[in-house]
C-alpha cells in the first residue's frame, strides 16, 4: 500500500523477462482498478504495444499528452511508470499487464502468454483546495511623500503547483495584475507611474506578491485590495476559475503642510515717473526650496493679472513674456538676496506701471533621489501692494515744499539776475508751489528761451550799456504785432541749442541751469535797446521709453516779462 498526497509524483517499475525461444514481442500496460466495485472492468493507463507505440484512454490521454503521465524502459525488462501531479481520481488498484505476442504464417497476432503484477493499492490524501488570501502593511497612515508597501499573502497548500494570478485594486481602479508568470499588466493610471521608478509590482515568493508606492500622494489614499484568482483544469481539460478578494485595507495619506508667510513691502506707495519702483517680497517660516511669482494687475482688477517675471527652485530668473523685451533693456530687475528675500526692480516707472503687484511664493519639498528626484508642492501664499505713478505735468493741490526735487519747471533765477520771471503772483511760505505742476528733476527737460523784440527802433548814440529795468507786460498790440523767436534751447540731452534770433553786438548772453535741472537761467549784461521787448521761457518734459524712442508727455510756458531798456 502506498499513500501520497495530492499533487504528488508517483514512480512504480514493472520486470517483464521472457523464456521462450521465439522470436515474440513484448507488451507492457497499467492498469487501474477501482477498490469499490471489484466489477468494473480496469481503467488503462498507459500502454506500450507490441508495436512500440505508447496509448493511453480517457482523461489519462490528456495527461500524458500534458508530460503527467510516463512510461520509460529504463533497461532491457525494466518499464517504469510514472505519474506528475497525482489526483484524487488516481487512487486505487495499480497493476501491470505484460504480454507476449506471436506472428502467425498468415500474418496475424495472437498473444502466447499474458501475466499481471501484484497489485499495489494507491491512496491519495487530497489537499485542501480552499485558499485565503490576507493583505497586510507596516501602518495604515501616511504622509505625502512617504512610501507605502501592501503584501498580499496566498495560504493554500501546494501553492507553487497551482496556478493563481493576483489583481490590485484601489477604489475600484485597476492598479496591476500578476499573472502566474509574475509579468505585471499596469492599470492604465500607473503606466507613467511605473516608467519614472515610483512604483513596484513584483511577486516576492510563491505565495507572496507586493505592491510598493514610492512616493504616496494626497489621491493615493483610499481602500486597496488584493483580488486572487486561481486557474485550475479538470480531468476534462477545461479550466475553472475560483476567485477571492481580501478586506479593504483603508489608507490614509495626509498633505503636507507648510506654515510660510508672505509680506510685501515697497520703498513708497506713490513713485513720481522715471523713479524706480521696488517692492521687496520676504518669506518666513521657510523649511524647504522657495520659488517666487511677481505678477501686476491694474487696480480695478478688469483684466487677468500679467506675469512680471518669476524665480524658479534653483534661483534661475525668467522675465514674463509681456515684459521680457523691457527686461532686456535692462529696466525690469529681479534679486534674490537671501534664501527667504526677493526684490523687484521697476526703472523708468510710467503711467503704465501703476497699478496692484503681487507676490506669490511657493514652497517645495524634494522627494526620491538622483536622477529621479520629484518636486513636490507643499505650500503657498500670496501679498499684494497697490503702487501710484505720478505722472509728468500732474497737478498736487498739497505739495511738501520741504522736497527740493520737486521744484516746478519754471524759469526762475536769483534776485540778482539782470532777467528775472516771478510767478504772477507770490503764494504764502506755507503753500508755496501749491497748484503748480510737480517735475521729477530725473524727467528729462528741454527749456527754450523766447524773444519778442519792441516794436520801435533804437535812437541812435544810445549807450548800449544802460542799466534795465523790469516791467510787467508789454502792450497787448505789441504781442500780437510779431511773434516770439527762440534764443536758445536746453535739449533734453543737456546740449546747447541756439536759434535763429540773435541778441545785440555787444551784449554778452550766458545760459545756465540748476544741477537738479530745476532751474534755468539766461544772463544778458551790457543791454541795449536791441534787448528791449518780451521775454519768455518755455519747458517740455519727455518720457524716454525703454527701447530708446521718446515721446512728449507734458509742457509749460512762463509768464511773458517785458524788459525796457532806459538810456542813462
Amino acid at each position: 500500500t502506498l499513500s501520497k498526497v495530492e499533487g504528488d509524483t508517483l514512480e512504480l517499475t514493472c520486470d517483464v523477462s521472457r523464456a521462450t525461444a521465439q522470436h515474440t514481442h513484448l507488451s507492457v500496460g497499467w492498469y487501474l482498478r477501482s477498490p469499490e466495485d471489484a466489477a468494473a472492468a480496469p481503467q488503462e493507463l498507459l500502454t506500450l504495444s507490441r508495436d512500440f507505440v505508447l496509448r493511453s484512454s480517457g482523461a489519462y490521454r490528456q495527461r500524458m499528452l500534458a508530460g503527467d503521465l510516463r512510461l520509460d524502459k529504463t533497461s532491457a525488462t525494466s518499464y517504469r511508470l510514472t505519474i506528475h501531479k497525482l489526483q484524487p481520481v488516481d487512487q486505487g488498484l495499480l497493476y501491470c499487464q505484460a504480454a507476449e505476442w506471436v506472428q502467425d504464417s498468415d500474418g496475424s497476432w495472437f498473444a502466447m502468454t499474458r501475466k499481471q503484477s501484484d497489485k499495489t493499492q494507491l491512496r491519495i490524501q487530497p489537499t485542501d483546495r480552499d485558499f485565503s488570501i490576507q493583505v497586510s502593511t507596516e501602518r495604515r497612515s501616511f504622509t505625502a511623500g512617504e512610501p507605502l508597501e501592501l503584501r498580499c499573502t496566498i495560504e493554500a497548500q501546494s501553492v507553487p503547483e497551482r496556478f493563481f494570478s493576483v489583481s490590485w485594486v484601489f477604489s475600484s481602479s485597476p492598479v496591476a495584475v500578476v499573472g502566474p508568470g509574475a509579468v505585471p499588466v499596469l492599470g492604465p493610471d500607473y503606466v507613467a507611474r511605473e516608467a519614472a521608478g515610483h512604483m513596484a509590482v513584483r511577486k516576492e515568493s510563491a505565495n507572496v506578491h507586493l505592491l510598493r508606492l514610492q512616493r504616496l500622494r494626497p489621491e493615493d489614499a483610499g481602500k486597496y485590495i488584493c483580488r486572487v484568482t486561481e486557474r485550475e483544469r479538470t480531468l476534462t481539460g477545461d479550466f475553472i476559475d475560483r476567485s477571492k478578494r481580501s478586506r479593504n485595507v483603508q489608507i490614509t495619506v495626509q498633505s503636507l503642510k507648510s506654515n510660510i508667510t508672505v509680506s510685501l513691502s515697497s520703498n513708497t506707495s506713490e513713485v513720481l515717473e522715471g523713479d524706480v519702483i521696488r517692492l521687496t517680497c520676504l518669506v518666513q517660516a521657510t523649511s524647504g526650496p522657495l520659488s517666487v511669482l511677481w505678477q501686476w494687475a491694474d487696480k480695478q482688477g478688469t483684466g487677468p493679472p500679467r506675469e512680471l517675471a518669476s524665480v524658479d527652485r534653483e534661483g534661475s530668473v525668467r522675465p514674463g513674456p509681456v515684459y521680457r523685451e523691457r527686461a532686456g533693456f535692462g529696466e525690469v530687475r529681479v534679486d534674490k538676496s537671501h534664501a527667504d528675500t526677493f526684490s523687484l526692480y521697476l526703472y523708468n516707472a510710467g503711467p503704465a506701471d501703476e497699478g496692484r503687484y503681487r507676490c506669490t511664493a511657493t514652497e517645495w519639498l524634494a522627494a526620491g533621489e538622483e536622477p529621479d528626484l520629484v518636486w513636490d508642492k507643499i505650500g503657498e501664499m500670496a501679498a499684494s501692494k497697490d503702487v501710484a505713478v505720478k505722472t509728468v505735468g500732474k497737478v498736487s493741490s498739497h505739495n511738501n515744499r520741504e522736497s527740493g526735487r520737486h521744484a516746478a519747471p519754471r524759469c526762475v533765477p536769483r534776485e540778482k539776475e539782470i532777467i528775472r520771471f516771478p510767478p504772477k503772483r507770490r503764494l504764502p511760505p506755507d503753500r508755496e508751489g501749491d497748484g503748480w505742476p510737480r517735475h521729477n528733476p530725473r524727467v528729462p527737460a528741454s527749456v527754450t528761451w523766447r524773444f519778442l523784440p519792441t516794436a520801435a527802433p533804437p535812437t541812435p548814440g544810445t549807450d548800449d550799456a544802460a542799466a534795465a529795468t523790469a516791467t510787467d507786460n508789454t502792450s497787448p498790440s505789441a504781442d500780437n504785432a510779431n511773434e516770439f523767436r527762440e534764443l536758445v534751447t536746453f535739449t533734453r540731452e543737456g546740449t546747447l541749442q541756439w536759434g535763429e534770433q540773435l541778441l545785440g553786438l555787444g551784449t554778452r548772453t550766458t545760459v545756465d541751469r540748476s544741477h537738479a535741472n530745476t532751474n534755468f537761467r539766461l544772463s544778458v549784461t551790457r543791454a541795449g535797446r536791441r534787448e528791449a521787448g518780451t521775454y519768455q521761457c518755455a519747458a517740455v518734459l519727455w518720457r524716454r521709453h525703454y527701447d530708446g524712442s521718446w515721446s512728449r508727455v507734458a509742457n509749460r510756458t512762463s509768464n511773458r516779462l517785458g524788459i525796457s531798456v532806459i538810456p542813462p
